[in-house]
């Protein structure tokens, strides 16, 4: 009896462990599929301020491979300044929309001991591009230290996993406020001029910013990633009508979904975006969504050495000019059009306010790398 029951319980043990590896591997699979938290609107921000001036401190700048706009700082060699560390990275959307906010803190309290280091941690490969980083610099305007964290060091070293999110350290180098993603510009500032006087500046005499009053009632379509990473690639509206090593056949449905990406024509799906095969005129790919927001972007990525033009609709019309997006031109046959030269964010719309629309996005030559569509409110 003693060896039965011992035998039972020895092929039990043998199955819980097998459970369990099965449930550890489902675990790291979901966690590596998940869709990086990019926060999307300032309706689930999160601030944390913090009175405690013997707290935690900021963490050290970690296994960082360049310096941007500045010689190697460390954490340690601050003491004495107001610093804010800000985790962000070039094609963000929402990194981007806080960047305004960002040069003029720098402008108005640099010379009272206030520093910003930014700690450009990438989302996707090219984006650890350094002189794809210098070129987004000039282009946004960022004159402050900028850390190239291309292993992600001291993402990990913060704990992080937002873009943006913005670390607020006092004289001492202890984390006195945090920010994630966008909004709360005049609470973050009140933080840093209030860090600032404890210092012993004196910022009175400088005013207070403002910031815009979005409406955090409403509603706007999520990121959607192209590459397979993210979701198991969930974020496909339709299925091939045909598969194959040379990617996959789509056929347009002709009605869309909102949050789903649609293709018509050949593509192929990798880690981080998809492609189209072989386009030409008389072949044309398409990459179409429904979306509701007021702004639509795409992080698109021309192939090493090429340069090419996409047709860009909407609502399978030219793009009117009263919320044509910054990257949209008319060429001379009247089509809305973007020439797509550098890996960044294009812009397509901007409208004042919350709209639903269908974007198509087609292109007749090759070079085309698709990553990922981002919305905003104003």
């Amino acid at each position: 009896m003693r060896l039965i029951l011992a035998n039972r319980w020895a092929k039990l043990s043998a199955a819980i462990v097998v459970i369990a590896a099965i449930i550890f591997v489902i675990e790291a699979l979901v966690t590596k599929n998940e869709t990086p938290t990019a926060t999307a609107s300032t309706s689930n921000a999160a601030s944390t301020p913090s009175n405690n001036s013997s707290g935690p401190r900021l963490a050290e700048f970690t296994g960082i491979t360049t310096w941007l706009n500045s010689d190697p700082l460390t954490i340690q060699g601050l003491q004495g300044k107001v610093v804010l560390v800000d985790i962000w990275t070039y094609s963000c959307v929402n990194c981007i929309r806080t960047l305004p906010y960002l040069r003029e803190w720098y402008a108005k309290y640099a010379s009272r001991g206030f520093v910003i280091v930014g700690v450009h941690s990438p989302e996707f490969a090219f984006e650890k591009d350094v002189n794809n980083i210098r070129q987004a610099l000039q282009k946004y305007g960022v004159t402050w230290p900028v850390a190239v964290d291309n292993d992600m060091a001291t993402w990990q070293a913060y704990g992080n996993r937002y873009w943006p999110h913005k670390y607020l350290g006092d004289a001492k180098g202890v984390l006195r406020y945090e920010r994630i993603g966008e909004g709360g510009y005049v609470a973050t500032e009140e933080e840093i001029r209030k860090l600032l006087t404890e210092a012993g500046h004196d910022v009175s005499d400088i005013p207070l910013g403002t910031e815009a009053v979005e409406n955090q009632n409403q509603t706007i379509t999520r990121e959607m990633y192209a590459g397979s990473n993210w979701s198991f690639g969930g974020y496909l509206g339709n299925a091939p009508t045909l598969l194959d090593g040379n990617g996959g056949v789509y056929k347009d449905p002709g009605a869309y979904e909102d949050g789903k990406i649609y293709y018509s024509g050949r593509w192929q799906q990798t880690d981080e975006f998809t492609r189209p095969v072989s386009p030409s005129p008389a072949a044309p790919a398409s990459a179409i969504i429904k979306y509701k927001a007021s702004s639509a972007n795409v992080d698109i990525r021309p192939e090493p050495g090429v340069t090419f033009t996409l047709l860009v609709e909407l609502d399978r019309k030219p793009v009117p000019k009263a919320i044509m997006g910054d990257d949209v031109t008319y060429d001379d046959q009247g089509r809305s059009v973007t020439k797509v030269d550098a890996p960044r964010m294009y812009n397509f719309v901007r409208a004042p306010g919350v709209e639903t629309h269908e974007l198509r996005l087609t292109v007749t030559e090759p070079g085309f790398q698709l990553y990922t569509y981002t919305f905003s409110i104003s």
